[in-house]
């Protein structure tokens, strides 16, 4: 069903289409280019060097995970920091620190890897991101 074709023209033009041409703020475009440039760049770096794209994506999950973490390798705690970088997703924000571990071991273990790298990548901002790159640099 066209539900847009099914309204007055004038709402059209008076309601919706003076959203559709609006800008979005410079803050959110170089957060989704931080995004973009960074997913693109871990994802490639991790395929040549692990020469298989599930090792690697499994690999790079991890040390992303770890980074969150404060580079703490464990996976039965995680830092207050980390609880609070989780706690930027939305659905997280008031969330006991017992969900939010559940939440992370699930991604981390059971879901798709590209849900899990843009998940864990979606709750930094692009100067955590830039220090994640520097991150995994160091480990390489």
């Amino acid at each position: 069903m066209d539900i847009i074709g099914k309204l007055p023209i004038d709402v059209i033009r008076e309601y919706i289409l003076p959203y559709i041409y609006l800008s979005q703020s410079k803050n959110l475009c170089d957060d989704i280019k931080s995004f973009v440039t960074t997913k693109r760049y871990l994802i490639n770096s991790y395929i040549y060097r692990y020469n298989f794209y599930h090792d690697g994506v499994d690999f790079l999950i991890m040390d992303i995970c770890n980074y969150i973490n404060d580079d703490k390798q464990s996976p039965f705690s995680y830092s207050n920091d980390c609880m609070m970088k989780y706690r930027r997703l939305f659905n997280l924000q008031y969330r006991t620190n017992r969900h939010i571990y559940k939440f992370v071991k699930r991604i981390i273990h059971t879901t798709q890897p590209d849900f899990s790298i843009n998940t864990q990548l979606g709750i930094l901002n692009p100067k955590e991101r830039e220090k994640l790159v520097q991150y995994i640099q160091l480990r390489f």
